[in-house]
């Protein structure tokens, strides 16, 4: 699916796409993104990049497959908690090699009730 202005899925599409997104156990995870967009992030959510990337190792997060970015990238939304009490959605695309995983994340927040009822589904 190719965005328009922004990339906004609508909630049918989460009961759709929804999966465990399981990381690779070998291979050590690389995070990127740019310094303004943390900072500017953290103004407004109040959630710094550097806690949010602690999601990837929940063991029950799931993924979204969100849209395609104007640079051609995929947009994915992660769910998970992020420490024991935070759970939180990141807006990332997964710009891997084939010798290292490399996550860049775009934005970060906390989850709206629709997406804590989606990450609690899984266990229903």
């Amino acid at each position: 699916m190719l965005c328009q202005k922004k990339c906004h899925t609508e909630k049918l599409r989460w009961l759709l796409y929804i999966h465990v997104y399981t990381l690779g156990a070998m291979q050590e995870i690389r995070f990127t993104w740019r310094r303004a967009k943390a900072a500017g992030n953290l103004r407004k959510h109040g959630l710094s990049f550097d806690l949010a990337a602690r999601a990837f190792f929940d063991p029950h997060l799931l993924v979204v497959e969100d849209c395609i970015d104007e640079r051609g990238e995929i947009r994915y939304h992660a769910i998970g908690y992020c420490d024991t009490r935070t759970l939180t959605v990141v807006v990332f695309v997964d710009r891997s090699t084939d010798d290292q995983e490399i996550l860049h994340i775009i934005s970060a927040r906390k989850a709206d009730k629709y997406e804590q009822a989606a990450y609690s589904d899984q266990f229903a």
